[in-house]
């Protein structure tokens, strides 16, 4: 009887715990610190500096994109990437290209 009680106490706190944690990761603040996240990753950044280059990446589409600028000058970054989906056990991929063009 001892032994019932105890494991319907911790199944009641494992209830508990779990309908906390799922209301904690849906509330205002979890919602604003995913959104501001998802905003930084489609703000394109910095990720490396030479020579007076930039190279700049930002997400898109669930893709990420890069580009170049060098100093003040009109600079266009080509692009060649494998565009795969999958759909069940199989998946299709296709060449895509894309161009990017910063201008001066």
């Amino acid at each position: 009887m001892k032994e019932k009680a105890i494991w319907t106490l911790l199944t009641a706190l494992s209830l508990f715990l779990a309908a906390f944690m799922i209301l904690d990761a849906n509330s205002e603040p979890e919602k604003n610190r995913r959104a501001q996240e998802e905003q930084a990753r489609r703000t394109p950044h910095v990720i490396r500096e030479a020579d007076g280059c930039r190279v700049y990446a930002f997400e898109d589409g669930g893709h990420q994109h890069y580009f170049v600028r060098c100093g003040n000058d009109r600079t266009t970054t080509h692009r060649q990437y494998d565009d795969c989906r999958q759909s069940g056990k199989s998946s299709s991929c296709k060449k895509s290209f894309e161009v990017i063009e910063v201008a001066g």
